[in-house]
């Protein structure tokens, strides 16, 4: 089943809930007990490597800033 996020319309604290459609029928609050939480649209992060100088390998290159190169895993321009 997937997990879901909702938030409490009576006390809007925000929770996770493993539903098996979107509908939060017969769902209650955890903290209150109040029904018909609103579902929230999931928020999720993405991580990317970053170079030794902390620019993502998929950037490119400012004028002055890192010359990082994903190929060979070096920076030309900083110490690393």
């Amino acid at each position: 089943m997937p997990l879901f996020e909702f938030r409490c319309n009576d006390c809007h604290v925000e929770f996770e809930a493993l539903c098996r459609d979107t509908r939060a029928e017969g769902l209650a609050c955890p903290t209150c007990g109040g029904g018909a939480p609103e579902r929230l649209i999931s928020r999720f992060a993405v991580s990317r490597q970053l170079s030794p100088c902390g620019t993502s390998g998929s950037d490119k290159p400012m004028a002055g800033g890192c010359g990082f190169n994903p190929a060979t895993g070096g920076c030309g321009r900083c110490a690393s």
